[in-house]
């Protein structure tokens, strides 16, 4: 009877790991985004995973799942957030070699990755509406200029033409 439910256990793993190879991302719904901009004098690199709320006034980090993670690079400059085992964000910031503090001189590197994740389309949609809340059309017309993201000044467009 053991052996009939360890075959049984076995075969699920099996064919849980058959369909998963098949199927990438199909049982994985967490958000992983990397984004690489290289120039001959620049470099800078984003990626995120995970859920991620950022603060009202989209300055700071508000919260990020457990096992995800906010890694940002430009240059010289570097930041990591992740959660501890608590959920508290945990930071690493560095400039020039240099350990920064997240609430002192770290905060302008947060405030630019934080910005640069934004105006490549990090949480684009929901941040549509809330500009449009906030300011109304004029608002995303002042941040239509900004972003970086091909898709998402589309995406600002259409909103637009749809309330005109």
């Amino acid at each position: 009877m053991k052996l009939a439910f360890f075959l049984v256990g076995f075969c699920l793993i099996l064919f849980r790991m058959y369909y998963k190879s098949i199927w990438p991302g199909a049982f994985d719904h967490r958000q992983r985004v990397t984004i690489t901009i290289r120039t001959d004098d620049d470099y800078e690199r984003i990626r995120y995973e995970g859920s991620i709320r950022l603060t009202d006034d989209e300055t700071g980090i508000d919260s990020i799942s457990s096992g995800g993670y906010i890694q940002y690079r430009h240059n010289d400059k570097r930041l990591e957030a992740e959660t501890d085992a608590q959920g508290h964000i945990v930071y690493e910031i560095r400039s020039n070699d240099r350990q920064l503090s997240p609430d002192g001189d770290g905060r302008p590197v947060i405030k630019e990755a934080l910005r640069q994740m934004i105006i490549y389309g990090f949480d684009g949609r929901n941040r549509m509406y809330r500009l449009y809340q906030r300011g109304g059309d004029s608002a995303l017309l002042r941040e239509l200029d900004q972003l970086k993201s091909p898709a998402l000044v589309d995406m600002y467009r259409k909103f637009l033409s749809s309330h005109q």
